[in-house]
């Protein structure tokens, strides 16, 4: 499995819980959303024809998002496919 749209298509970047937990981290929303799938061991391909964009998503490998952030980002998902892999403990791929 890889993340596909891992910033939800952009409606992801202005959520106010991705927006808190940013600033909270000194981060953009785009990185806190990355290093979310990144620490739920989803292959994340970023695609960004930016050159700021391409380093800012590179830099998602020096900071770790805290663990009650985690749960606040899973309910971001409305398919469901998030909370089943976590409660099961079923690798996705």
């Amino acid at each position: 499995m890889e993340a596909c749209s891992p910033l939800g298509t952009g409606r992801h970047l202005s959520d106010p819980a991705v927006a808190a937990i940013a600033a909270a981290a000194g981060r953009t929303p785009a990185q806190v959303l990355l290093r979310w799938a990144v620490q739920r061991g989803i292959p994340v391909i970023t695609k960004s024809t930016h050159r700021d964009r391409i380093e800012e998503n590179l830099r998602i490998f020096d900071f770790e998002l805290p663990d009650e952030a985690m749960p606040r980002l899973d309910a971001l998902d409305r398919t469901g496919g998030t909370g089943n892999a976590i409660e099961t403990r079923i690798k996705w791929w």
